[in-house]
């Protein structure tokens, strides 16, 4: 490789290193915000408090399948009395 070659080469990947950096530098900003959002959002909702919301809703959905299912089970027996 000439010197000619060389010095362009280590520009090159000085340059691509600089542009990395600087895309790192974002990345890093970018998660540090996200986090932040993330902390705060589970101060006002904590994760645990979600889930219980959750289990609470799938149970009082339960409940309403349970009492649908006894309707239709009585009316079968009503149409099958006929």
């Amino acid at each position: 490789m000439q010197p000619d070659e060389k010095k362009k080469k280590y520009h090159q990947l000085k340059d691509l290193n600089e542009h990395l950096l600087k895309q790192l530098e974002n990345g890093q900003q970018e998660l540090d915000q996200l986090n932040l959002k993330k902390t705060e959002l589970e101060e006002v909702c904590p994760v645990g408090h979600l889930f219980d919301i959750y289990c609470e809703f799938i149970v009082h959905f339960y409940v309403i399948l349970l009492f649908l299912l006894y309707a239709l089970s009585q009316l079968d027996d009503e149409s099958g009395s006929f």
